[in-house]
């Protein structure tokens, strides 16, 4: 879907994250590459060719990559299929910059269209290599509640309507890697409170005087 819509700058981030959340994602097997033919011979289409581009000067088909191509760049592939009518506008721009911020590299991308499945989809490609880290932020920023199945809870506290608001708006920010080590090493295995396992009947074994 094209849209367009205006917006802030924290809006857009926080719908964009809620697109991820909701993209249907799927990593392609194997590395893949481009063949480039002469523009006098078109490459045959088959099922394993999974797009093709031409400029000027030549063909080029992305497919499948046998090893026979020397030095030819490979890559590891994801596909995005979106809802319909989701507004996923910026989406491109937006995952591509916060992967060349964290993961430094660039990527392609190759849409398509499929009335039947959303309209229009996404093949994502970048170095082979770094596959597995680009599916690693990929799950971070679709999923915000990630630090919490590491066994850290985070107990938001307010009376205030619109920080209660804020604190339940978990889409408008990312934690790094840096950060969340951060946080591992807030960790020193010793309290700063009583243990709630101890008795403490000193403390809490007081006579309560009558009003």
């Amino acid at each position: 879907m094209v849209s367009v819509s205006r917006e802030a700058a924290t809006q857009t981030r926080t719908r964009l994250r809620a697109v991820l959340a909701n993209a249907e994602i799927a990593v392609l097997e194997g590395a893949w590459s481009f063949v480039e033919t002469p523009m006098d011979e078109p490459p045959r289409l088959d099922q394993h060719v999974l797009a093709v581009v031409r400029d000027g000067e030549c063909w080029s088909s992305l497919r499948p990559d046998d090893g026979s191509g020397g030095q030819r760049e490979r890559f590891g592939l994801l596909s995005f299929h979106f809802p319909p009518g989701l507004d996923n506008s910026g989406f491109v721009g937006w995952l591509a910059t916060e992967l060349k911020q964290r993961l430094g590299t660039g990527l392609f991308v190759v849409c398509g269209s499929n009335s039947g499945h959303g309209g229009i989809y996404d093949y994502w490609g970048c170095p082979v290599d770094l596959l597995d880290d680009v599916i690693g932020v990929i799950r971070e920023l679709a999923d915000p509640t990630a630090i919490l199945r590491q066994g850290r809870s985070v107990i938001p506290k307010s009376t205030n309507p619109e920080r209660i608001a804020q604190n339940l708006d978990v889409f408008d920010f990312t934690l790094s890697d840096d950060e969340m080590s951060r946080i591992t090493a807030l960790d020193t295995g010793m309290r700063t409170g009583p243990d709630p396992d101890e008795p403490r009947g000193d403390f809490y074994d007081r006579p309560i005087p009558e009003a």
